[in-house]
Parts: C-alpha cells; structure tokens; sequence
C-alpha cells in the first residue's frame, strides 16, 4: 500500500507516509509539557493518539512500529513536540533522524521568549541521542527512495539571514514523488 496519513491534530501537524510496508513520520504534533515560564503554550498535547495511530495502523505481527525515518520541519511544538514521547515509546523503532541544528541566534526575539522552540527541540534531540538513532542535519535536496517513493528534502540546511526570522521561515519541504508524479 502506498498512502500519506494526515492525522487530526488540532492546529499541529502529524504525518504518516507508508509505501510497501514501510513507514516514515513527519513532524508529530503539538505536545502537553511546556516550560512553566511560558503558561500561554499550555495547548492539548497529542502524543498519546500519535502513538496509538502508529501502534494500530503501523505495526508489524509483533506489535512493533519501525519508522525508516523521522523529519522535524522546524522547531515549534505544534511540529516536533510530540516527537520525544514517540521516540522513547519502547515498541516505536526509529532508524534515522532528520533535524536541522537549532541556532537560537537566528530566531527574532519573540519567539526566543514566548516560545518553548529550544526546549522541544532539545527534547527532540535528546530522545534520539539517548536512542542511539542517527541524526542527520544537513540534508538540503537529499534524496532516497522508501518503498516506492522517491523522497527529497528541500532547505535540510541552517539558513543564515540578514534579520532574525521565525523557524516557520526555515521549514524543510518534503517531497514524495510516485510514478513520475
């Protein structure tokens, strides 16, 4: 079977795509902790229905999910926040990860103060070390097939700007191309 999954998140983003018995996530929507100096992020977390989607709709006959890749777009919660629970889920393997660096530097100020992008991200990063899963952060027009999918990243690299800018502005593009189309 080859589809992509849009889960129902809310206003965060889930993807699953599948092609030939494997399976990949992008982004993995808004989670529920957030830094306690920062109550206004206090949004609905969505970890516990992604890891119950995967674990139905993803797993092989011994219940295990096996993820060939994960991809965080960028570092806001409603993308990536949710990723820690789905990597440190004992019946979730993941295989590699993509993720740009973090550079706080780059990011204007009202994002660096209000938002919890560090902190997700680092949580992020931090499930994947702990998982000994490879990480990959720079992969700008990288391209590989999954199943019968060709897949490419586009912006897979830090882009260094004039003005400090928000992470939405450095997004990775994912494209999944099938039968020429």
């Amino acid at each position: 079977m080859n589809c992509i999954h849009f889960l129902n998140t809310g206003a965060s983003d889930c993807i699953i795509i599948e092609s030939c018995g494997h399976f990949a996530m992008v982004d993995a929507a808004e989670d529920t902790d957030y830094p306690p100096d920062k109550p206004a992020l206090k949004y609905r977390g969505y970890e516990k229905e992604v890891c119950e989607y995967l674990h139905k709709n993803c797993a092989d006959e011994n219940g295990v999910v096996t993820l060939d890749f994960v991809l965080g777009t960028h570092a806001h919660s409603d993308h990536i926040g949710g990723f820690d629970t789905v990597i440190n889920d004992d019946r979730i393997i993941v295989k590699q990860a993509f993720l740009k660096p973090y550079v706080e530097s780059g990011i204007n100020l009202f994002e660096r103060t209000q938002w919890d992008n560090k902190e997700v991200y680092t949580q992020m990063r931090d499930a994947l070390i702990r998982k000994n899963v490879p990480i990959y952060t720079d992969f700008d027009g990288y391209s590989f097939k999954m199943g019968e999918f060709k897949i490419t990243f586009f912006n897979g690299s830090y882009v260094r700007r004039r003005r400090k800018t928000g992470e939405n502005e450095n997004s990775v593009v994912t494209l999944v191309e099938a039968c020429g189309k």
